[in-house]
């Protein structure tokens, strides 16, 4: 269906314009990509913490990181904020990963950012899953912390009873 799927850069406004544009009539499905944290690069206007002076070059980068993050979870957060006012939110299926981690040299071998090696901290990414009208696993929300089979979640989202 043509307008049914969304891809946005950092810092661009367009995922809450595209809703404004879509039938309502109709689902949507929005795919919105963020690619602030992996490119790890200063983002204009938004504040970041200062790095101490003669810190490393992994802390700055480790530094830098974390306030890629924080702009991203304002992203995120404008995106849901958006949702709640259009009373979309109580029926839209949101789900947040990544496909890869970041590493900082934390073993000293020289590996850093994504691509360079198969350890837990590039391997590892986060998924977050809000299914209105679902009752989160055992009572919490973060009880059900696992592997999470990616390629098992499109069928999981059409036939959810069928892929417990």
């Amino acid at each position: 269906m043509p307008g049914s799927l969304l891809s946005v850069n950092v810092g661009r406004p367009r995922e809450i314009e595209w809703l404004d544009r879509r039938d309502p009539a109709h689902p949507f499905f929005g795919f919105l990509y963020y690619d602030a944290v992996a490119a790890n690069k200063p983002i204009p206007d938004f504040p970041a913490p200062p790095v101490p002076p003669g810190a490393s070059k992994q802390a700055r980068l480790y530094a830098s990181y974390l306030t890629n993050l924080r702009y991203v979870d304002a992203l995120i957060g404008r995106v849901l904020d958006d949702l709640e006012r259009r009373r979309l939110l109580e029926q839209t299926i949101v789900i947040i990963t990544s496909d890869h981690g970041m590493e900082f040299d934390e073993f000293g071998q020289g590996f850093t950012g994504h691509g360079t090696s198969f350890s837990d901290y590039q391997v590892h990414t986060p998924f977050v899953l809000r299914w209105p009208g679902r009752a989160p696993s055992r009572g919490g929300a973060h009880d059900r912390i696992g592997p999470v089979r990616a390629v098992r979640l499109p069928a999981a989202l059409i036939a959810p009873d069928r892929c417990a």
